[in-house]
């Protein structure tokens, strides 16, 4: 008698939409700035690309930010929506308004956190540095979810039973690799802070209370 294997394959028309997004807007950034995507993949092992475009050319909002931005934002709300779906609900949620949700929780989340950022380096008189270290982190996160969308794919089409294993595997690796890379930027020479003091309020402030706002948001 041949045995019946789970089948787990979670890509309705819609989530095809936002890969298939994703994947035109890489080969458009590609098209466009292939020299400066070569130089952001090496940031894996070199920080050529720093020295090239961020510390000579400190600008946020260009083209090659803004479709790298999106890029981020689509594959990021993607792995939030497999993670929470894997260890969070009790069944899989893959209706489009429940993932409408997590982006807009991930937008808050980056929007408010833009703006305590702001604040911070005006209160504190660093705004070049803040624009420098912005650009920094965000570059990582652009690396990063290069390196999580075959994850992703392989997740949304593979005929496996094992997706929480890959989405555990790709949560740990994102996980890894940002918090290399955010203490890699903290150690940047141009990044400092006076005191323990101004460093844990800028954890505090930016990266720990925005999460936990956003995460209320879609759980709840």
């Amino acid at each position: 008698m041949i045995g019946v294997e789970e089948r787990m394959v979670f890509s309705p028309d819609w989530i095809t939409i936002f890969f298939l997004i994703v994947i035109v807007l890489l080969a458009a950034i590609k098209y466009h700035f292939n020299d400066r995507l070569s130089a952001m993949m090496s940031l894996i092992y070199s920080e050529k690309y720093f020295t090239e475009y961020a510390k000579t050319k400190p600008v946020l909002f260009n083209g090659y930010n803004i479709l790298f931005f999106i890029v981020f934002f689509i594959t990021f709300s993607l792995l939030i929506f497999y993670g929470l779906n894997a260890f969070v609900n009790n069944g899989f949620q893959i209706e489009l308004s429940y993932f409408s949700i997590i982006l807009l929780g991930l937008f808050s989340f980056l929007v408010l956190r833009m703006i305590l950022g702001s604040l911070l380096a005006f209160i504190f008189e660093v705004q070049d540095e803040y624009i420098y270290f912005s650009l920094i982190k965000i570059s990582n996160l652009y690396l990063i979810s290069i390196y999580t969308l075959p994850i992703l794919l392989l997740v949304a089409y593979a005929n496996t039973k094992y997706y929480k294993i890959l989405i555990g595997l790709a949560i740990i690796f994102a996980s890894v690799l940002i918090l290399v890379r955010y203490f890699r930027s903290l150690q940047n020479d141009r990044i400092n802070f006076t005191s323990i003091f101004y460093l844990f309020l800028y954890l505090c402030a930016l990266e720990i209370a925005p999460i936990i706002l956003v995460y209320k948001l879609i759980v709840s």
